[in-house]
Order: structure tokens, then C-alpha cells, then sequence
């Protein structure tokens, strides 16, 4: 509902969507703080039940799972949905509800692996931190991998431990042995045309599943971007732990295809876009008149050159 943001120049706004400083509370929005600081953000709470119940729906190919999608999409009744995608003929789809009780609790903090559950389960019971935390471990990328890494260290190693451990001796590590991690975000439409061309050229599985609604044409989007979809709904297909075995440059190939079918993609990994097409998908005009608001000496670099330069050593 409301962001305070600290500028380069130390200045403190306080932007909402509707006061004088709308259009810098919507480009702010995945910009990994080259418009400013946010120091406070305001939200809204929805009530909560101690626990949540999670039912699996198994589909044997994408068509049918997209049709559970929609139908939970239009109808409204559940609380949250999301899936993993084992394979093109081994969709789940996780439904689920808060619930004020349950006949038994599972957590994903140990040795148990939330997605490989969604495999063998019809139906699962978490308490709600419990829910909220259930890829903690990793989404399909669990660390420890094995059995026996679980029993030794999986109790201590959650995701901020691996991220503090990959940047302290990110110097040592090979470019080769950083796997894939992107999140892309595909036009309903477009989803099966999407994954005829993934299967074909990558061929990566397990994805997990994320339905996104569309609830306003974007600020931060390219207007002519923007008009390569009229659809409300999105799949994020969320790649985890891909290793990189071929030489082939994957994020390249994905970035690419996306471009093509006008679909987006998550920056929190290598992007190899060039600043031109960049720049078509990313709204210039919006993000520099924010940028002489906000940061006019460039104090916190602009985001081509942190997200798409620094981010591959540049």
C-alpha cells in the first residue's frame, strides 16, 4: 500500500499509488535498488488459521493442468495455488487451505523434501509457518541432496545459509558450476507453445508452477511490449538447479524465446539481454523520468548495467 523510499540525494518519500508520488512507488518493482532505498513498506494482512490443508491434483499433460488452473482461477476457492511439474506427463497442482484444525502436521525443514512429496501424497496438512516455509530447503534444488547430507547438516542449512556460502567464495567457483535459476513468466495463451519449444530445446524438469494474475497494465513493462498479450493470467515456469552441461548459454536461449512470444523473465540471475532489446521490454521513459527524481548522479548505477553488466562480472 505504501513504500518510503530514501533517494540517492538522502531524501525520504513516502509513495503510494494514488499521492504525488505514484509513478516511483509502481517502477520501483524490480528495480534491486537503482531508484532508492526502500527503509518502510505498509501492507495489507489477510486472517490467518493455524493450519493449512494442501490437496494434489495429478494431471497427465499440460492441457488438462492448465484446465485445472483456469477453473480454480475462475471459480475463486482456494487460498493458495501452486504445482510442480515433474515432467510433460506428470503435472501436480497444489491447492490448499487454511483450516482451523488437522489430524496430523508434516514440516519440510529436515530430512522430508516438500516437492518430491508432491509426487506420492493426495493430500498433506502444515502448520502455516510451516506452509509458508516449505521450500525453504530449496524449491527443486534441495540442499543437502542426499539422505544422508539431510541427517548430518540438513537441519542447519536452509536458503540464506547457501547464499551466504556462495558469496563469500564466489571468486572460486566456476562459472560452469552455477546452475540455472530463472523465473519466466508466460502468457497463458502461450503456455503450451511455450513448453513444446522448452521440451524440445531444454528439457529441464522438475518446474515449479505459479499462477500470476495480471492487475494492471504496468508501469515498469514496455507499453508496445505489453500489447504482445491481452491475457490476465500467467504461468511463472520457475527453473531451479539446472546444471549446465552442453556449453550452451541457457539463459541466452531463454531470453530469446520469451522475447518471441512476449512473455518476461525474473532478472536474479545471469541476463544477457543486449541494452537495446532490453529496453524493450523495460519501460526507459518511466525508469529515467524516475531516475532524475531519484538518483540524478547515478549514485546506484542504472538497472541494465547491474542486473545485465555487473551481474556477469562487467
Amino acid at each position: 500500500m505504501e513504500y518510503e523510499i530514501i533517494t540517492a540525494k538522502g531524501e525520504v518519500l513516502t509513495c503510494t499509488p494514488d499521492n504525488g508520488n505514484s509513478l516511483i512507488f509502481q517502477m520501483v518493482h524490480g528495480t534491486f535498488g537503482t531508484l532508492g532505498i526502500i527503509s518502510r513498506l505498509k501492507f495489507r494482512l489477510i486472517p490467518a488459521k493455524p493450519f493449512v490443508k494442501v490437496t494434489y491434483e495429478r494431471c497427465g499433460n499440460l492441457e488438462d493442468y492448465k484446465a485445472a488452473i483456469w477453473r480454480h482461477y475462475q471459480s475463486r476457492d482456494v487460498d493458495f495455488m501452486d504445482g510442480i511439474i515433474h515432467s510433460p506427463t506428470e503435472l501436480v497442482l497444489s491447492t490448499a487451505d487454511f483450516v482451523d484444525e488437522a489430524p496430523y502436521t508434516h514440516r519440510y525443514d529436515w530430512m522430508r523434501v516438500y516437492y518430491l512429496s508432491t509426487k506420492s501424497r493426495k493430500e498433506d496438512y502444515l502448520r502455516t509457518p510451516d506452509y509458508f516455509f516449505r521450500y525453504d530447503k530449496g524449491v527443486t534444488n534441495v540442499t543437502p541432496k542426499s539422505f544422508l547430507g539431510r541427517l548430518l547438516f540438513g537441519k542447519f542449512i536452509d536458503s540464506d545459509a547457501v547464499l551466504r556460502l556462495v558469496a563469500r567464495f564466489r571468486r572460486w567457483i566456476p562459472a560452469r558450476m552455477i546452475p540455472v535459476t530463472v523465473d519466466t513468466f508466460i502468457p497463458f495463451s502461450k503456455a503450451s507453445e511455450f513448453m513444446d519449444w522448452y521440451i524440445r530445446e531444454i528439457d529441464f524438469f522438475p518446474l515449479w508452477c505459479v499462477p500470476y494474475r495480471k492487475v494492471r497494465p504496468y508501469e515498469w513493462i514496455d507499453a508496445e511490449f505489453m500489447k504482445k498479450t491481452e491475457d490476465e493470467l500467467f504461468l511463472d515456469l520457475a527453473i531451479y538447479g539446472m546444471k549446465r552441461h552442453d556449453g550452451r548459454n541457457y539463459h541466452k536461449l531463454l531470453e530469446d524465446e520469451l522475447m518471441e512470444i512476449g512473455a518476461l523473465k525474473t532478472l536474479i540471475s545471469s541476463n544477457y539481454y543486449t541494452e537495446e532489446d532490453f529496453w524493450k521490454i523495460w519501460n526507459k521513459a518511466n525508469y529515467d523520468q524516475v531516475k532524475r527524481r531519484t538518483d540524478p548522479d547515478n549514485i546506484f548505477r542504472d538497472l541494465y548495467t547491474k542486473m545485465c553488466r555487473a551481474t556477469r562480472g562487467l
